[in-house]
């Protein structure tokens, strides 16, 4: 008797880590990702490197989706999940810029101060590449990114900004390197404080990053 309810329990152990940590189809990926909260009609997503994105849940299997309303019939105060989201988020990118910051003191050059005002502005301009499907510095909206600091209340008298397109941040380091604008704007002396923003699309990291002095 006492095996047998170790041995369910075991299998209730299993399936309940199966429920948290599943595969998800996104963008017709197979990913693997844990459900970490539901905001409005938007599932939030964590994969194993701790990013999170928004999916909405309409565009989800039905399987799915019934997954998600266990979930909130599991969780009926848990309406809010931003924070949280925002905290995972926030890691991700202070750990990228950690990375440029390696590369710069591996160059003689000091480290860039993290803005977190200007991480919000950056991080907002990743999101609306996402969302608006496109991939540029300057946004649908017309602005630019000087423009897009100068409305987020950030002061500067320089600034640069690199954008890419990758599966990590080191893969996006590495890449902003072997091309010559984007190394330029990571190795200018005169540069003194950084914002990373970072928002997910599937398997891809959308990374905007910001210099300033």
């Amino acid at each position: 008797m006492a095996r047998t309810l170790l041995i369910l329990l075991l299998i209730a152990t299993t399936l309940q880590t199966f429920a948290r940590n599943r595969f998800w189809r996104l963008d017709g990926k197979r990913v693997e990702a844990e459900l970490v909260g539901v905001e409005g009609d938007n599932a939030l997503l964590q994969d194993k490197s701790g990013g999170t994105q928004e999916v909405p849940i309409a565009s989800l299997s039905r399987h799915d989706q019934n997954i998600i309303k266990r979930w909130r019939k599991k969780h009926p105060a848990q309406t809010d999940t931003r924070k949280a989201t925002d905290a995972t988020l926030r890691a991700l990118e202070i750990k990228a810029a950690e990375i440029i910051n390696d590369i710069r003191q591996e160059k003689g050059l000091s480290r860039l101060a993290f803005d977190g005002e200007a991480a919000d502005v950056a991080r907002a301009h990743s999101r609306d590449m996402v969302e608006r499907n496109y991939f540029n510095h300057r946004g649908k909206d017309g602005r630019t990114p000087f423009k897009r600091l100068r409305d987020g209340g950030v002061n500067y008298r320089a600034a640069a900004e690199n954008i890419a397109i990758n599966s990590s941040a080191g893969g996006a380091a590495e890449a902003w390197m072997n091309s010559k604008g984007h190394r330029t704007n990571i190795l200018n002396a005169a540069y003194n404080r950084t914002g990373m923003g970072i928002w997910r699309k599937g398997s891809q990291l959308y990374l905007t990053q910001v210099f300033m002095d």
